[in-house]
This record gives structure tokens, C-alpha cells and sequence, in this order.
């Protein structure tokens, strides 16, 4: 998993390993901000502009994963 997300381009946070992190641009007006993958045993939560492409196409390009919980908030 660790070679999959550096591969990826994340990285892990210093304070916590479970959690891992990359700049990204926004697609509407080109600012720069975090994404933010945490993950821990079997479980996965992702913050980004579009979380679910990178769970589904990214990383789920080299793990089968499951639709279980799959949901998306937005504010």
C-alpha cells in the first residue's frame, strides 16, 4: 500500500502515517490545496475536490475494493 500511494504521489504526514497527502489544483479557479487520503486497517476516507475518482480510479487500480459505505458529503 505504501508504494502504491508514493507511486500515487502522496505522502505520509509526519505527525500521523495513516493519514497521506498531496497538493493538488483546483479545477475552478486553479488555487492550490491538499488532498487527503486516510487509511487505516480496511477503511478509507478521502478528502478532495473528487474523492471518489481518486478511491476509485487510483487507487483502485491495484487493490479490489468494495462499494460498502461509499458515500459522498459536501458542504
Amino acid at each position: 500500500l505504501r508504494s502504491c500511494m508514493e507511486f500515487l504521489r502522496f505522502a505520509p504526514c509526519k505527525a500521523d502515517v495513516d493519514v497521506w497527502m498531496r497538493e493538488k489544483k483546483c479545477t475552478s479557479d486553479r488555487s492550490i490545496y491538499w488532498e487527503y487520503v486516510l487509511l487505516y486497517v480496511d477503511h478509507c476516507l478521502c478528502i478532495s475536490e473528487d474523492p471518489e475518482s481518486i478511491i476509485r480510479n487510483e487507487i483502485g487500480k491495484y487493490f479490489t475494493l468494495t462499494a460498502t459505505g461509499l458515500g459522498r458529503w459536501g458542504f
